[in-house]
């Protein structure tokens, strides 16, 4: 089977400061396919964070540390998260504290 050609020429980014980029069509294939898009942040004691779509259509959220989401706070009940999986029977959710399930 024949390479598919990397077309860098639809690759686009954009760097915010030293700390800060948006790259956009990443031909550069991973285990997911291409890039569609990658939000890259760094700390200056080298935390770094990343949120990514491939063209497999997995998006991923990476993070050195915590990784903190707010909600509910104007909730009159019900459900504040919900997770849904399609065209899956069981959603695998692993919660961690302190580094011990």
């Amino acid at each position: 089977m024949a390479e598919k050609e990397l077309n860098y020429l639809r690759k686009s980014w954009m760097r915010v400061g030293q700390d800060f980029c948006i790259t956009v069509k990443d031909p550069v294939t991973g285990v997911d396919g291409p890039g569609v898009y990658q939000l890259y942040g760094v700390t200056d004691d080298k935390w770094q964070s990343s949120i990514s779509l491939s063209e497999g259509g997995k998006m991923s959220i990476y993070n050195d540390g915590p990784l903190e989401i707010h909600t509910g706070a104007k909730s009159q009940g019900g459900v504040n998260i919900r997770l849904l999986c399609h065209k899956l029977p069981v959603l695998h959710l692993h919660l961690f504290r302190c580094g011990k399930p």
